[in-house]
């Protein structure tokens, strides 16, 4: 049901056990264990009581202290966020959406009176994410698993969670310095940089050496080359021969 843009729902607790250190502990778990195979080893779930300690931009979910995530118990009560992403590489790069969030947790918290913690989905910090920094590494290999394990289940664990906070309206995209300018670079910077193809641009996802060379920042479009409009790798390669 909907009450003040919260929507709460609700489910059964139910019984299981998890290993822990060889050991077997049984315990009531969360619903939203349910909502994959060892859905907690690639969701977080954030402690709000740590969110005032977050940094700002909030970090990605693989930065996070380990004492800022816990597994939810059937005292637990778990928020799902959902929210839209104001920039390519970071949902909240300005943290305006922060006190926001903060706001609507206490909220929640105040509705439902947990008996344990109040646990929260946030994308940024319950998955891994790719770099928003330069020098920030990749996501490895593992990271990646998880990352698809996680977007498989995320609709069972929105349909698990005791309620849900969309946030529908986030505000104009925030502008970050630089962004919109057109710059010029040479073609053999390109060489150090790593690129994808997102809708119809091809853009700078990462750097080979992690150091950002001149002025090519992450994220950034591929306008053209040498004249010639670059929408893809192919059309990149043909540019430079």
């Amino acid at each position: 049901r909907s009450e003040d843009g919260i929507l709460v729902g609700g489910g059964l607790r139910m019984s299981g056990a998890v290993g822990v250190n060889g050991e077997v502990d049984a315990f009531l778990l969360h619903p939203s264990a349910a909502a994959g195979d060892d859905v907690f080893e690639c969701i977080d779930c954030v402690r709000t009581c740590h969110i005032p300690k977050l940094e700002t931009p909030w970090p990605r979910g693989q930065e996070l202290p380990h004492d800022a995530v816990q597994v939810p118990s059937a005292e637990d009560v778990v928020l799902a966020v959902s929210h839209a992403w104001k920039c390519q590489g970071h949902p909240d790069p300005a943290g305006d959406e922060a006190q926001v969030i903060t706001n609507l947790v206490e909220q929640a918290t105040s509705k439902l009176q947990p008996g344990g913690e109040t646990l929260m989905f946030y994308d940024q910090l319950s998955l891994s994410q790719r770099p928003f920094r330069i020098g920030q590494d990749e996501r490895s290999k593992e990271e990646e698993r998880k990352f698809g394990a996680a977007l498989a289940a995320m609709p069972f664990f929105f349909l698990l969670a005791d309620a849900v906070i969309h946030i529908s309206n986030p505000g104009p995209s925030v502008r970050l310095p630089g962004e919109g300018d057109l710059v010029e670079v040479d073609c053999a910077e390109l060489d150090n940089v790593k690129l994808m193809k997102l809708d119809s641009d091809l853009r700078v996802v990462g750097f080979r050496d992690h150091q950002s060379p001149s002025n090519i920042l992450l994220f950034d479009r591929i306008v053209s080359v040498s004249g010639k409009s670059v929408h893809r790798l192919r059309d990149l390669e043909i540019s430079r021969r």
